[in-house]
């Protein structure tokens, strides 16, 4: 049913970023509901109007190198470079601290680099409305593991039920030195089935939310992955910090 639903639907886009394993690790009757309501939340126009009108705001408050667009340039886009590439992880975190709808489209050919215009984002109307406790937890989660606050980190992960795949997700966030990451589209496909794999084995059933958050990850793994240099995860993350400090929008004063 989900290689139907991949295949069949508005969201075939996707398809082509899970991996033989990763599909192998999901499990149907837990995903079902969260990319059934994607799909279904895509097609309702008004809503998404709405989402994008806010989005925009938020892009301009933050003060994003990144603007936002219904649609993206014919031309050519110019290579992405480290700096763009810290700018589109910037703008993921900055939407997890910020934001209480969550645009999940992140692929490398919704971003276009223009000489004039700069860098433009043109998602889908995919999207998710995570839940309060998640979208905290998912806050603690990236402070504590950014900030070097192993007791807000290991919180985070303890709601979400994750605490069984904490190494693993350690390692997927950077590691010892996320000053230097390398974002590879491979390696995050391994180490997200590693850590479904991990919880399925414990018996620990996963919030729908972090299926939706995968969605994401996807794609800005693979549009991080097309810069092929590495990246200053700990300074998009506290740009995206600084960004929310600055101008707090939709909660984002948890941070």
């Amino acid at each position: 049913m989900i290689q139907y639903l991949l295949k069949h639907s508005e969201f075939s886009a996707i398809r082509p970023l899970l991996s033989p394993r990763l599909l192998g690790a999901v499990s149907p009757i837990e995903v079902l509901p969260v990319v059934g309501k994607i799909i279904r939340d895509s097609t309702d126009q008004k809503s998404w109007s709405t989402i994008r009108s806010d989005a925009s705001r938020w892009l301009k408050t933050s003060e994003s190198a990144i603007q936002f667009r219904e649609d993206l340039p014919k031309t050519p886009s110019q290579p992405l470079t480290s700096e763009q590439g810290e700018a589109v992880l910037t703008l993921y975190f900055s939407q997890i601290l910020m934001q209480t709808c969550w645009l999940l489209d992140f692929r490398a050919d919704r971003f276009h680099l223009d000489p004039k215009a700069g860098l433009l984002w043109a998602p889908k109307a995919y999207y998710t409305q995570p839940t309060p406790d998640f979208r905290s937890a998912i806050i603690d989660l990236y402070c504590g593991f950014y900030e070097s606050d192993r007791a807000r980190l290991d919180a985070g992960l303890e709601r979400m039920g994750l605490t069984v795949a904490g190494p693993t997700i350690l390692d997927h966030l950077g590691g010892d030195d996320p000053s230097q990451q390398r974002f590879e589209l491979a390696t995050f496909q391994r180490s997200f089935a590693a850590i479904l794999e991990s919880c399925a084995k414990a018996g620990i059933k996963l919030p729908s939310q972090f299926f939706a958050l995968g969605i994401a990850l996807l794609g800005l793994y693979q549009t991080l992955e097309g810069i092929a240099q590495p990246m200053n995860a700990r300074r998009s993350f506290d740009c995206a910090l600084q960004s929310v400090r600055r101008a707090p929008i939709h909660g984002g004063d948890e941070a």
